[in-house]
């Protein structure tokens, strides 16, 4: 069960990072319909990427940055890991 968790875990970190990955290829594009929207129909909420960027960011503080996913996804994955060694070894 826990290498079930291990590559659940992989899977979902890969996929999370490909769709990072369209979304910032597709940031542009959707910045300038928004600009256009937004100007045309006189309503600032419309902004949504610049009130995304205003909401997202990096804290003051070095201590408040948050830890990495890919810190996160590796510690899962050794904790999910060991889990299946410790199963298989103290298990008869």
């Amino acid at each position: 069960m826990c290498l079930v968790a291990a590559v659940i875990l992989v899977g979902a970190h890969s996929e999370t990072m490909r769709l990072q990955a369209s979304a910032l290829l597709a940031e542009d594009a959707i910045k300038k319909i928004q600009e256009h929207l937004a100007t045309i129909l006189d309503i600032d909420s419309l902004r949504l990427v610049e009130r995304e960027h205003a909401l997202h960011q990096p804290p003051r503080r070095r201590w408040m940055h948050p830890v990495s996913e890919r810190v996160l996804v590796s510690v899962g994955v050794l904790v999910s890991l060991g889990g299946a060694v410790y199963t298989w070894v103290a298990t008869p």
